[in-house]
């Protein structure tokens, strides 16, 4: 009996450390936090916008082209002859006058050509007045006579007086060929102009016909510049453009600098291998601006087109590759039209928007 007794309290103690085990376990197994994955909150989309007001812009079409002269020809010979002297002003890139002199070639046979003209008109002179004397007295002798009219023109030295009449005719030709072909000794600018080139150098022999150099004219120069047909359909008609002063002006694509301008003639036909129109504008006195505007240089040209009212000024960027364009509707959702391009230049498209858009300020999505 005493055995028994002895063990019992020690039964109960580990009874109760069991009990206490599980109890903890259990607690353990329902304070464990859930696998399961919290449900998200949903959330819009965020896009970068920018606003849109419909107004009215005043568009430029735009084209390049190069500076040119009116006329660019060779400055030939007109007669043969060594070179004995060129102007300091006959070299690449001097501008001259028209009438200066650029180049002298030999002249003594010349001025021999022309003594012997003037002698032989001298002679041709005499010739016609001692004929018209001798005609003169030819015909008061026949009348003298009264023997009514004479058989042949010859008695009274008609022919002979008409004869000695275009031999005085041909020497004044002559003796103007010689002054003429004198003068051409002397090669001078026919116009305003700069000089492009000189090919020739005291001491050379020209033929008649050879190439001095080369001269391009500088009173004005003229830029023609090919447009598409988005941008004809952005300008006023011909007649508007021709007799309007309509403004325009020509830049430097290298250094920026800007020159007034106006259009000087609109064709009337498209260019077979640009099939493109094109206008050409003028620049008066270009060498008298400041800067000057020189032949030759290439430009960036400019002209206002016509306003255009109720249009959006947006960035190319706004254009999804299927030509719409989106935006953010009163209800915060996202929409799209079809962009109707009226216009476009190198920073921004011109966009008529939809009618129900035009009297709001729409959020467009910068870049879809």
């Amino acid at each position: 009996m005493t055995s028994v007794t002895s063990w019992r309290p020690l039964a109960l103690a580990l009874l109760a450390l069991v009990v206490t085990i599980t109890l903890v376990a259990v607690q353990l197994s329902v304070a464990k936090p859930s696998t399961a994955a919290p449900a998200q909150a949903a959330t819009m989309p965020q896009v970068d916008v920018i606003y849109a007001e419909a107004q009215a812009h005043t568009l430029v079409v735009s084209g390049y082209g190069s500076a040119q002269g009116r006329y660019q020809q060779p400055l030939t010979a007109a007669v043969d002859g060594q070179v004995v002297a060129v102007s300091s002003q006959f070299e690449a890139g001097q501008p001259v006058a028209a009438g200066t002199p650029l180049l002298t070639l030999q002249s003594q046979s010349y001025q021999a050509a022309l003594a012997t003209a003037q002698r032989e008109l001298a002679d041709a002179k005499v010739a016609y007045l001692e004929e018209q004397r001798a005609s003169q007295q030819a015909q008061q002798e026949w009348q003298a006579s009264n023997m009514g009219e004479p058989e042949s023109e010859l008695v009274l030295r008609q022919p002979q007086l008409q004869a000695a009449q275009a031999r005085w005719q041909q020497a004044k030709q002559q003796v103007e060929l010689a002054w003429q072909q004198l003068r051409d000794t002397e090669l001078r600018a026919p116009f305003d102009a700069v000089v492009m080139q000189r090919t020739v150098a005291p001491g050379e022999y020209l033929a008649r016909g050879n190439v001095a150099g080369e001269l391009v004219s500088s009173d004005m120069l003229y830029i023609r510049v090919p447009l598409s047909l988005s941008q004809w359909q952005q300008l006023p008609s011909r007649e508007q453009l021709l007799t309007s002063h309509w403004q325009a002006w020509v830049e430097d694509i290298e250094t920026g600098q800007r020159w007034s301008a106006y259009i000087s003639q609109v064709d009337q036909h498209v260019d077979a291998e640009q099939r493109q129109r094109s206008l050409t504008l003028a620049v008066a006195a270009p060498l008298e601006q400041q800067p000057p505007l020189y032949p030759g240089t290439f430009v960036k040209a400019a002209l206002q087109a016509n306003v255009q009212d109720s249009v959006w000024q947006l960035p190319a960027s706004v254009l999804s590759a299927a030509g719409q364009i989106w935006y953010v509707d009163e209800q915060q959702q996202l929409a799209s039209f079809t962009a109707d391009v009226v216009a476009r230049d190198q920073q921004a498209l011109y966009v008529r928007p939809p009618a129900d858009l035009v009297a709001q300020r729409v959020a467009v999505v910068r870049s879809p």
